[in-house]
C-alpha cells in the first residue's frame, strides 16, 4: 500500500514537471514569433529595403579606346565601351560591378567618375587598376531617403 502511494505520488510530480516544461517552452515559442515579428516590421519600414535603383558613370582613364573592355554586373557582361570613353551603368542595391579587361595585355585605368545621389561608393574617383585580368569595381550600396 505504501509503495502504491510513493508512485502515486511520483507521477503526480513528474507529470507536474512536465505540465509546467511544455507550459515553458510554448511560452517561449510564442516569444520568439513575437520578436522575430517585431523584427520583420522594423524591417519592412526600414529606409534601406526599398528596392531603388542608381546609376553611376565609369570612365576610361587613357586616350585610347578599348573597344572590347566589358563591364560586369554580378558576373554577367552588362556593357562593352565599344567607342565610348565613358559608360554609365543603371544598379540596384548590393550590385556588384566588375570590369573584365582579360583581353588586353596592358594596363589599363578605370574610374567611377559620377555616381547619383543615394550611391555610397569608396571608390568613387579612385584609379581602378585593370592588368590583363576581371577586377571588381565596386559593390553598389543605396541610401534612400525617408518618405
Amino acid at each position: 500500500m505504501k509503495y502504491n502511494s510513493i508512485t502515486e505520488q511520483l507521477e503526480k510530480i513528474i507529470f507536474s514537471f512536465l505540465m509546467l516544461f511544455f507550459c515553458s517552452l510554448v511560452i517561449s515559442n510564442v516569444m520568439t514569433i513575437y520578436e522575430q515579428r517585431q523584427i520583420a516590421i522594423g524591417i519592412s519600414n526600414s529606409h534601406f529595403i526599398r528596392a531603388e535603383k542608381g546609376t553611376i558613370s565609369i570612365k576610361i582613364q587613357s586616350e585610347k579606346l578599348y573597344h572590347d573592355l566589358e563591364i560586369m554586373l554580378n558576373g554577367e557582361v552588362y556593357k562593352r565601351f565599344g567607342d565610348n570613353f565613358s559608360v554609365t551603368v543603371e544598379v540596384k542595391n548590393y550590385d556588384v560591378i566588375q570590369i573584365n579587361g582579360s583581353m588586353y595585355e596592358e594596363v589599363i585605368y578605370i574610374e567611377i567618375v559620377e555616381a547619383s545621389n543615394n550611391i555610397n561608393t569608396e571608390k568613387l574617383r579612385m584609379n581602378i587598376k585593370i592588368n590583363g585580368n576581371t577586377e571588381i569595381l565596386t559593390v553598389i550600396i543605396i541610401y534612400h531617403s525617408c518618405i
